[in-house]
């Protein structure tokens, strides 16, 4: 779950993530007061991040623990993130790499699932429904449904 070079080692909180949840790094061992920059890969490829500093230092005992963003579903793989601690007024940095998976989500399967709103796009509340333990209700139903509620509530007193 970690590795590094000259004492420094990058951590991470988990060894397998799912979607959604956080990843926390940590590096320790760095040089004091050190600007952090990454690089990582997914599946064996570059994701874009490359060198790339965030404005990152380490403190003065040469560590530094931070949060990620929660992971997305198009973050599920397999990565390799790499930091780069480069020591005050030096361009040779320290590196250290930690590897880690992200799973999809779990898919849910049988029993009553929690009422799941769809639609609302343009058509606005009425065009969109409801999934109530397994079955697609239309919204249009279901406030029809609540006026007649309303009015057997009433008594429908004169």
């Amino acid at each position: 779950m970690l590795a590094g070079l000259s004492g420094m080692t990058l951590s991470i909180n988990k060894a397998v993530f799912t979607v959604s949840e956080v990843p926390v790094y940590l590096i320790s061992g760095a040089p004091p007061n050190a600007t952090i920059c990454w690089s990582s890969s997914k599946d064996g490829a570059p994701t874009g991040e490359d060198h790339t500093c965030y404005g990152q230092q380490t403190d003065s005992n040469g560590e530094w623990q931070s949060a990620g963003n929660a992971w997305l579903p198009g973050n599920a793989g397999t990565w390799q993130k790499v930091a780069y601690a480069y020591p005050q007024g030096s361009n040779t940095p320290q590196t250290a790499t930690v590897s880690f998976q992200v799973r999809p989500a779990p898919t849910a399967s049988g029993g009553a699932t929690a009422p799941v709103a769809s639609g609302g796009g343009a058509g606005g509340f009425f065009s969109g429904s409801v999934n109530l333990f397994g079955v697609n209700i239309p919204n249009v139903a279901l406030a029809g449904g609540a006026v007649l509620l309303v009015l057997a509530l009433s008594g429908g007193k004169k």
